[in-house]
């Protein structure tokens, strides 16, 4: 090899490959283990979640996200139960609604305490003491005005005493006196001192025992049960009202001059009734200041850790101390939110059930006006205290802050006053109508009293959910005075046609009123919220607007129609088929003389119209405001026996009506004017969102089954054999 030529490089040793070789390792090790950290802090602050699951049990409900994102502070969640007693499974259920709510809202702070163990114990009391001391202030004026209460309840009792005495005072001058007048006298003066003597035990009774309440302690930490003390003071005084409002009446009679007493009798009735309006005013306001008695949530939240362990939820600090302010806490039995242990768990069923408790909870909170619901019907009184026929709607809005009331217009013509449960009239006030039947004479007064009672809401500008049931009175040719008002607003209800439809089962043709609906029909706030679960109704009646309304202009617009299909139609001679007497001979046909067999027919509609100038609710703002109203065609549809009642159809499909409580729900807050909470809630979500396929999407179905994928192996054979010959 010559000076000129290079020298050439001698190979690498094996021991320089081997280190080239980890060198190149170590840098792709690295490399790797940069990108995997790197995608896991990026994962950490912007993660995603996807949820695969046919029931959504993986994700929030619309109307939970909804209520979660009208939170301006912060809301703690906590947890607060003995892990022991209660459902492993059931328990992380919760923990994983908490968990979802924690990643949907930043102002949601979950924290669960194991009050089974010392320490859960410990620091769930230090935690029940600060929320009492930051409430002490309240509770403190809660308790003075009841102990003025009990000071006042005192006096009136030695008054009542005192006017005992007069009375047997009045009595024994009348002694010796014979005939009827002064006979009945005796008696009545009689009978008032041991009314007043009881009325005096009563009063110093609810004394004593609303000084043994604030002496108590609700829960672990002394809280004064100022409630229970308040109510206890106020049915005493109230009654004691009554009672000295009813004296006053007979013993002005006894005190004119026409009265065929001695006049001193007459000059002592005189003497007392110049004292008692000043007793029955004063036994009238201290109760009403009662009533009008605004007790810390605490308290509650307190009485329900006394009964049993609850997860808690606390608002937004800044808010208690608003013009407005909603509930700053809120409490929910743990008893409710998972089951104890043994008790056999539901899936994804109890998932929902957890998400539905926390978020009415938390919603409670984030809506400071929750509505007012008056159910006005057409009984003869007021209905029983919860009104046990419709148990599951008022447990339902009673658990979100609805205040439930109800309103026999045939006993009493005006509406139920609003102040105890509404002082500054600030809440909206939605009234839903129940009809009533006109058959029997006292039946046909009632329904005129209901009828006029509605109009009456109507005209004034109130916000109403009406049902509309079907009438006989159409076919006589008399209007139907529930619905006749409704053409003022350009809509005509057709009560004396009501849908039915045929099908052919096993035993032959059966026309029925029962109707089971999926699709809506309209892209209308309130029907996205029951879009594709089942709406049952019962005998609906198809609802048609008019040309130009009477009472200004009216925005009408479907909420659900039913498409015109063979087999469905308005029928006019409903009744023999409703009263069950229409044998399998006998069913009706459709008649195109007398029945509505076009379609479609639309069975729900909201309305809107400017409130007119001269009504407008009492306490209404000056400024320009709509009015709603929804109208659903048929009766009894959020009733206990509509929404969990299961019917057949065609013979062979069985189902539920889950969408008939969401739309009741969906109406009450569009009524309310609080549009934003319209969504489907976590019940709904439990029903799968899969509605009945149409013909035409099955026959697809069943001809690419059984010829698509022959002619799909076929073609991919050919394309194998030209490419690869």
């Amino acid at each position: 090899m010559s000076a000129a030529e290079p020298s050439r490089a001698a190979p690498p040793t094996a021991r320089a490959r081997r280190a080239q070789h980890a060198l190149r390792t170590g840098a792709v090790f690295l490399a790797i283990t940069a990108s995997c950290l790197f995608a896991g802090i990026l994962a950490h602050h912007w993660s995603a979640r996807f949820d695969a699951t046919q029931a959504g049990e993986h994700r929030l409900a619309p109307r939970t996200r909804g209520l979660l994102d009208r939170l301006t502070g912060p809301c703690r969640v906590i947890i607060a139960a003995p892990a022991a007693g209660t459902d492993p499974r059931a328990r992380q259920r919760a923990l994983d609604v908490l968990a979802a709510m924690e990643r949907h809202s930043p102002h949601v702070r979950g924290t669960v305490i194991d009050t089974g163990s010392a320490r859960g114990r410990e620091e769930f009391e230090q935690l029940l003491a600060e929320l009492v001391g930051a409430y002490r202030p309240e509770l403190e004026r809660a308790a003075a005005a009841v102990t003025v209460a009990r000071t006042a309840a005192g006096e009136l009792a030695r008054a009542c005493e005192s006017l005992g005495t007069e009375l047997l005072g009045m009595r024994a001058a009348l002694a010796g006196l014979e005939g009827p007048v002064p006979a009945a006298v005796r008696d009545y003066a009689q009978a008032q001192a041991g009314l007043l003597r009881v009325k005096a035990d009563d009063l110093l009774r609810a004394g004593r025992r609303a000084e043994e309440l604030l002496a108590q302690s609700a829960g672990p930490v002394a809280v004064p049960g100022t409630d229970h003390a308040a109510l206890a003071l106020r049915t005493a005084l109230a009654e004691t009202a009554d009672l000295l409002g009813e004296l006053e009446r007979n013993l002005s009679a006894i005190a004119s001059p026409a009265a065929e007493v001695p006049g001193a009798v007459r000059d002592s009735a005189a003497a007392l009734v110049k004292d008692l309006p000043g007793l029955r005013d004063r036994a009238v306001r201290v109760a009403g200041q009662l009533g009008a008695l605004e007790h810390p949530p605490v308290l509650g939240v307190a009485r329900a850790i006394e009964r049993s362990s609850a997860a808690l939820v606390l608002g937004p600090p800044a808010e208690r101390g608003a013009v407005r302010p909603g509930r700053a806490m809120a409490a929910v039995s743990t008893d409710l939110l998972f089951p104890p242990v043994g008790t056999e768990s539901q899936g994804a069923s109890q998932r929902f059930r957890a998400e539905e408790l926390l978020a009415t909870a938390i919603g409670t909170i984030a809506n400071p006006e929750p509505p007012i619901v008056v159910f006005v019907h057409g009984a003869p009184a007021p209905m029983a205290a919860g009104m046990p026929m419709m148990s599951v709607l008022v447990d339902r809005l009673r658990l979100r802050g609805v205040t439930v009331l109800d309103w026999a217009p045939a006993h009493d013509p005006d509406p139920p006053a609003l102040g105890r449960v509404d002082p500054r009239g600030e809440r909206p006030v939605v009234y839903v109508s129940i009809s009533t039947s006109a058959d029997s004479p006292a039946g046909a007064t009632r329904m005129a009293r209901l009828a006029d009672a509605l109009a009456r809401l109507a005209d004034e500008g109130r916000p109403l959910l009406l049902s509309v049931t079907p009438s006989l009175l159409p076919a006589g040719g008399a209007p139907d005075p529930m619905v006749a008002f409704l053409e003022r607003w350009g809509l005509r209800a057709d009560s004396g046609r009501p849908l039915v439809q045929q099908f052919t089962a096993p035993g032959g043709r059966v026309v029925t009123g029962e109707h089971l609906v999926h699709e809506p029909g309209s892209d209308h706030r309130i029907a996205g919220a029951i879009n594709g679960l089942g709406l049952f109704l019962l005998w609906p009646i198809p609802l048609e607007p008019l040309g130009a309304p009477g009472a200004g202009p009216v925005a009408i617009s479907p909420l659900v129609t039913l498409p015109a299909r063979d087999g469905l139609w308005a029928e006019a001679e409903w009744m023999a088929l409703r009263a069950g007497r229409a044998g399998p001979g006998a069913q009706p046909t459709p008649d195109g003389a007398r029945d509505d067999v076009t379609g479609p027919w639309t069975v729900a509609a909201a309305l809107e119209r400017p409130v007119p100038e001269s009504g407008g609710a009492s306490g209404a703002s000056a400024a320009p405001r709509a009015q709603r109203l929804v109208v659903v065609g048929s009766n009894g549809w959020f009733f206990d026996a509509v929404t969990q009642q299961q019917a057949e159809v065609e013979g062979r499909i069985v189902f539920a009506a889950p969408a008939n409580l969401e739309l009741f729900e969906a109406a009450v807050s569009w009524l309310a004017g609080q549009d934003e909470l319209i969504a489907p809630s976590p019940a709904a979500t439990v029903v799968p969102l899969i509605p009945p396929m149409s013909p035409g999407t099955l026959a697809l179905l069943r001809w690419g089954v059984g010829l698509g994928l022959p002619v799909l192996v076929l073609l991919a054979g050919a394309a194998w054999r030209l490419i690869f010959g």
